[in-house]
């Protein structure tokens, strides 16, 4: 009888060495072996053992996407990552890594970096976030996405570990080591690593000896996570500065005294990329950044790179091309194309999603079409505020004929209800821009009454303005724009982006059936 008491105590303390996570407890391994003799451990070893064993593996490609956006996005620390590091051997330092952080400019910095070392013949990967329409645009080596069976293999080779590690790594973390593994399997020669928030507590600053870092920028943004003053923004960013390194840094990095003083502190040698006297497009800025940091890997810079070298990635300030302006008018209003070959003057598509972003997006656009009319369409992710609009009343001031709100079906954006709500209490927020947004607001209650078929009146309609009317905004929207000559600047989160590329037909044959519905930040 004694015995079986015994045994059911020991039952029930295992149960409790488990976490929450379902995880076992290192500490309270360590704390029940030390309560029990040789002879019982075994069998409780054995038992822990097996129920390790009993982890199933990731079989399909919706079943990792799936587990994955149900993990936390971002956990900020270092602890995670290290760990899985140093577990498998240190990947990322078994081959040259550029490292690159800022506010702005930093994803298209690293695709100039990627393209131009493309070029010279390298293998080169690139580690970016976020996506468009798959996750495996993330992983990238010499244009050749991470295969679906290459991803869940490794995502399960991470987890297999963390398990044996009593970790619960978050999303970003899974997938930057997953990258970093990936780029081991593949022999890169250089792999570009794009930092996710901030850089001192990213997960990619586990990378101890990088060719090169790089900071484009610093600005606002990641408020709730970051902090809303520049200099401990900064802090954030330098973060991710090395013992030794090389450090290339944008122009408006330059100003802040604490990059100069964490450089002397860890004898780092600072590359500063000068403003231009006469003033230049942030593209060239960024072009400029790449340059300087291809010459330090000692990169012949010839006349094609030169040329080259402005490339951006796609969505950053992207030309819609005459032929699919003509096919989007055909498809939007095919009965009017005879009376009516009005076009818009342009439609350019952009992730800038922060008020820096769009500071800098606007400053582009007035350089080629100062004075011209134009419309917006926006989405923005939750909990950003409306101080974004900001610069739209700014830069365009009467030229501004409208800013449609975009009510992205991933819920980590705004619905308009929130905007609405947003409009009303946010005293910081601009007349001008709360008038503009309702007014045109009533434009959208007008189309849905319209689509009704003028069943519903348009207060009524108005209520289903929602989740699920983005093609009927834009396609309103360019409608508006075809009428005047007008520009259709499409801008804001990279969440809603797989939407509004497919209103405008554009596909890719990488398309997730999962949403990036990442929990937020823990």
């Amino acid at each position: 009888m004694e015995k079986n008491q015994n045994d059911k105590s020991n039952k029930n303390d295992i149960i409790h060495m488990n976490d929450k996570s379902g995880n076992y407890d290192k500490n309270n391994i360590n704390n029940f072996i030390d309560k029990n003799d040789e002879h019982d451990m075994s069998d409780i070893l054995h038992k822990i053992n097996n129920e390790e064993k009993k982890y199933e593996e990731i079989k399909s490609y919706s079943e990792c996407l799936e587990l994955l956006y149900k993990t936390h996005a971002l956990k900020l620390g270092l602890d995670n990552p290290k760990k899985l590091n140093e577990s498998f051997g240190h990947p990322c330092d078994k081959y040259k890594t550029i490292h690159i952080a800022g506010t702005n400019g930093k994803g298209s910095v690293c695709y100039k970096i990627y393209t131009c070392l493309k070029i010279k013949k390298f293998k080169v990967g690139l580690f970016s976030s976020p996506h468009i329409f798959s996750l495996r645009e993330r992983i990238i080596v010499n244009d050749e996405p991470i295969s679906e069976k290459e991803l869940i293999h490794l995502v399960n080779e991470v987890l297999n570990k963390a398990k044996k590690l009593y970790i619960n790594p978050s999303f970003f973390e899974i997938i930057t080591l997953v990258a970093f593994l990936h780029f081991l399997n593949k022999k890169v020669d250089y792999a570009i690593i794009e930092t996710g928030i901030g850089g001192r507590l990213d997960a990619t600053n586990i990378l101890t000896k990088p060719e090169v870092i790089v900071i484009t920028s610093i600005g606002y943004d990641h408020l709730n996570i970051l902090g809303d003053n520049l200099p401990i923004i900064c802090n954030e960013k330098i973060g991710i500065f090395k013992k030794d390194a090389n450090v290339v840094i944008g122009p408006s990095v330059a100003i802040y005294k604490n990059v100069f003083d964490k450089a002397k502190e860890l004898n780092c040698t600072i590359h500063t990329v000068v403003p231009e006297p006469r003033g230049e497009r942030y593209n060239e800025e960024n072009s400029r950044i790449a340059l300087r940091t291809l010459e330090i890997l000692n990169i012949s810079i010839d006349y094609f790179l030169k040329s080259i070298i402005p490339i951006k990635p796609p969505l950053r300030i992207q030309y819609l091309a005459t032929e699919q302006i003509q096919h989007i008018k055909k498809k939007f209003s095919p009965d009017n194309l005879e009376h009516n070959v009005q076009y818009p003057l342009a439609v350019i598509l952009d992730v800038g999603h922060n008020e820096t972003a769009i500071d800098r997006l606007c400053t582009d656009i007035n350089y080629f079409h100062k004075g011209q009319n134009i419309r917006i369409c926006i989405s923005i992710t939750k909990p950003r505020n409306l101080s974004v609009f900001h610069p739209f009343i700014a830069q365009f001031g009467d030229t501004l004929k409208d800013i449609f709100y975009l009510p992205s079906l991933n819920e980590r954006t705004y619905d308009f209800e929130e905007i609405v709500e947003m409009l009303n209490n946010e005293e910081e927020i601009k007349n001008e821009i709360k008038e503009l947004i309702l007014s045109s607001s009533k434009k959208v209650g007008k189309w849905l009454a319209h689509e009704k078929q003028g069943n519903i009146n348009e207060e009524d309609a108005l209520k289903l303005y929602k989740r699920g009317c983005i093609p009927l905004i834009i396609k309103n929207a360019f409608l508006e724009c075809c009428k005047d000559n007008s520009i259709l600047l499409v801008c804001g989160t990279f969440f809603v982006f797989d939407e509004v590329l497919n209103v405008f037909d554009i596909h890719s044959d990488m398309q997730d059936t999962i949403f990036m519905n990442e929990p937020s930040h823990v």
